[in-house]
C-alpha cells in the first residue's frame, strides 16, 4: 500500500468515495434487493406521513411479524422504539427518513427476545439516554457492579442492542445522540480523599451500545457523545463478548468525556471494545474522535485496589480492551485525540489513535495512522507513568503490515513537578511476539516539559517491551524533546528495554533503516541513543542501517 508516502487527503478521499459509491448503489437498488430476498409469506408494512395506514414507526412495528419489512417514507418520525421481531426497517435514505428522540432512539431485542434485524437508509438522531436498558447488568469496564450502579448508568443514546441479537446497519447515519447519566452513586472500590469514597457514574455507547453481533455497511457514526465520571465509547461501545464489523463505514467526531471536578476514566472516543469482544474494520475511516479527562482530585488519589492515582484517559480513536481481538485493514485512523487536565493529580494518558490493551491479538494491514494527538497536563506524570504510548499501543501478539504512523504528537506538561513520556508507538506485552513489516514510522514528536522538575523521554518513535521484529521498516525523522531541571531523553527512533521490570525484550531489524531521528533538551538533560537505545540486550541488525541521527546513533547496541 505504501510506496513512499501516500498523501493523507488522497487516501482519505479514496476511502470516503468507496463508501459513497456503495451508498449510491444501495439507494438505487435497495427496494429491488429487499423484494427479491423477502420470503413469500412476509409482508411489507408501509409508514408515511400522509396516505398510509401508519404515520409513525412504533405502531407499524407492532403490526409487523418475523420476516416482514417496515418501509418508511421520507420525513421525520418519533424515536423511543423497541424492535422485538426479526424485521427489516428500511427508510428512503439517510437525511430523507429521520427517526429522532427517545433514549435510546432504537432498542433492538430484550431480555426475552433476540431478533435478527436489518436497519437501512435511515438517520438515527437526537437520542438522549440517561438510564441502563440492560439493568441489572452494568456497562463496560466495571469489574464490580456495586449497589445503585445501574441507576447511575446511561447506555445507548442512538441504538441499544441486547445480547443474542444479530443486527445489520446499512447505509445509515447515527448522529447527534448522547448517553449522559443524571445521578451519581458512591463507588465501591475507589477513594478520592482520606477515608472518602469517590462518586461514580458511567456512560457508554453515545451512538450505539452493542451487546450482540453487529455489522455496519456503508454507514456513518458521527458526532455522538458520552459524558460521565467513567465514559466509554463515545461513538460505539462493543460490550463484553459482543462483536462489531465495520465495512466501508465512518466513525468520526465522537467523544467520551469524564468531566471535572470528579472525572476518573475516559476511553474509546470513537469505539470501545470490552472484555472478550471482537472488532473487525475494513475499508473504513475512524477520524477526529476524542477522549477527555479532567478533575480537581489531589494526588495521591483516586486510590483503588491498593494503587494510587487511579484515573486515566485512553484511546481517542479505538480502545480494544482486556483480551479483546482487533483486526483493522485498508483503513485510516486520523486526527483523534486524548486530553488530560488534572492540575492537582497525576492522571495517565495514552494512545490517541488506538490501544489494543489487555493482551488480546491485534492485526493491522494497510492502515494509515496520522495526526493523532495526546496532551497531558498534570501535577506530575512520573509516579503514575510516564504517559504514553502517544498514538498506538499493543499489549499482546501484534502483526502490523503496510502501516504508516506519521505526524503524530504527544506532549506531557507538569509546571511544578516531573513529566515523562514514552514513544508514539508502544509494545508493552513483555516478551510477546510483535512483527512490523513494510511500514513507516515517521515525523512523530514526543515532548516532556517539566520546567521545575525532571523530564524524561523513553522513546520518541517506538518504545518496545516485547520481542519485536522490524522487517523492511523505516523509522525516520522522529523527535524527542525533554525540557527540565534534570532528566534524560533516550531512543529517538527506537527505545528497547523492560519498562515494567519484566524479562528483557529482544529487538531485531531486517532490511530496515533508522534515520534522521533527533533527541534534544535543556542543558541538564542526558541524551542517549538518538537512533536506537537498547537496555539489557543488544539489537540484532541484518542489512539494516542506523545513521544520520542527532546527537548520536546507538546506545547499548
Amino acid at each position: 500500500m505504501f510506496n513512499g508516502r501516500i498523501g493523507h487527503r488522497q487516501e482519505k478521499r479514496r476511502l470516503i468515495s468507496r463508501a459513497a459509491a456503495a451508498l449510491s448503489l444501495f439507494l438505487g437498488f435497495a427496494i429491488i434487493v429487499l423484494a427479491e430476498a423477502t420470503p413469500a409469506s412476509a409482508t411489507t408494512v408501509n409508514v408515511c406521513q400522509r396516505g398510509c395506514t401508519y404515520t409513525q414507526v412504533a405502531p407499524a412495528l407492532a403490526a409487523a411479524h418475523n420476516g416482514d419489512t417496515v418501509l418508511i417514507g421520507p420525513g421525520a418520525y418519533a424515536g423511543g422504539i423497541t424492535i422485538d421481531d426479526s424485521v427489516n426497517l428500511v427508510g428512503s435514505g439517510p437525511g430523507r427518513t429521520v427517526i429522532s428522540g427517545g433514549g435510546p432512539v432504537l432498542t433492538i431485542g430484550s431480555s426475552t427476545s433476540t431478533p435478527t434485524v436489518t436497519v437501512s437508509n435511515l438517520t438515527i438522531t437526537g437520542g438522549m439516554s440517561s438510564g441502563d436498558p440492560e439493568s441489572p447488568k452494568c456497562g463496560p469496564d466495571i469489574p464490580t457492579c456495586g449497589p445503585g450502579y445501574t441507576t447511575a448508568e446511561a447506555l445507548g443514546g442512538g441504538i441499544e442492542t441486547f445480547p443474542g441479537t444479530t443486527v445489520t446497519i446499512a447505509h445509515s447515519v447515527i448522529t447527534g445522540n448522547q448517553a449522559v447519566p443524571t445521578v451519581t452513586v458512591t463507588s465501591v472500590a475507589a477513594t478520592c480523599a482520606s477515608g472518602v469514597m469517590c462518586m461514580t457514574s458511567e456512560g457508554a455507547g453515545g451512538g450505539i451500545d452493542d451487546w450482540g453481533t453487529m455489522t455496519l455497511i456503508g454507514s456513518a457514526v458521527t458526532d455522538n457523545q458520552v459524558s460521565a465520571l467513567q465514559a466509554d465509547g463515545g461513538g460505539i461501545t462493543v460490550e463484553m463478548n459482543a462483536s462489531l464489523s465495520l465495512q466501508g463505514s465512518a466513525v468520526t467526531g465522537n467523544s467520551a468525556t469524564a468531566p471535572s471536578p470528579d472525572g476518573r476514566f475516559a476511553a474509546g472516543g470513537g469505539i470501545f471494545v470490552d472484555s472478550g469482544g471482537s472488532l473487525a474494520v475494513d475499508g473504513s475511516v475512524i477520524d477526529d474522535n476524542t477522549s477527555r479527562l479532567s478533575n480537581l482530585i489531589a494526588t495521591p488519589y483516586p486510590e483503588g485496589g491498593g494503587n494510587t492515582d487511579q484515573d486515566n484517559a485512553y484511546s481517542g480513536g479505538v480502545d480494544v480492551a482486556n483480551g479483546s481481538t482487533g483486526t483493522i485493514r485498508d483503513s485510516e485512523i486520523d486526527g483523534n485525540s486524548v486530553t488530560v487536565s488534572t492540575p492537582f493529580g497525576q492522571a495517565y494518558g495514552s494512545d490517541a489513535a488506538l490501544c489494543s490493551c489487555g493482551g488480546g491479538p491485534l492485526t493491522l494491514q494497510d492502515v494509515r495512522i496520522e495526526r493523532n494527538d495526546l496532551t497531558v497536563d498534570a501535577l506530575t506524570d512520573v509516579a503514575n507513568g510516564p504517559s504514553g504510548p502517544g498514538t498506538l499501543e499493543a499489549d499482546g501478539n501484534a502483526t502490523i503490515t503496510d502501516v504508516a504512523v506519521v505526524g503524530n504528537e504527544m506532549t506531557m506538561t507538569s509546571p511544578n513537578d516531573n513529566a515523562g513520556s514514552i514513544g508514539v508507538v508502544g509494545f508493552l506485552g513483555g516478551a510477546v511476539p510483535v512483527t512490523i513489516a513494510n511500514s513507516i514510522i515517521s515525523d512523530n514528536n514526543s515532548t516532556a516539559d517539566a520546567p521545575n522538575g525532571a523530564a524524561t523521554i523513553q522513546g520518541a518513535g517506538v518504545t518496545n517491551d516485547s520481542d519485536l521484529v522490524l522487517d523492511n521498516v523505516i523509522v525516520f525523522g522522529n523527535k524527542g524533546v525533554a525540557n527540565g531541571e534534570s532528566g534524560s531523553a533516550e531512543g529517538g527512533g527506537i527505545w528497547n528495554g523492560p519498562i515494567f521490570g519484566g524479562p528483557i525484550p529482544s529487538l531485531a531489524l531486517y532490511d530496515s533503516n533508522v534515520l534522521g531521528n533527533v533527541l534534544s533538551g535543556t542543558p541538564a538533560i542526558t541524551l542517549q541513543g538518538a537512533g536506537v537505545y537498547t537496555q539489557g540486550a543488544p539489537a540484532t541488525l541484518t542489512n539494516s542501517l542506523v545513521a544520520h541521527n542527532v546527537p548520536d546513533q546507538c546506545y547499548g547496541c
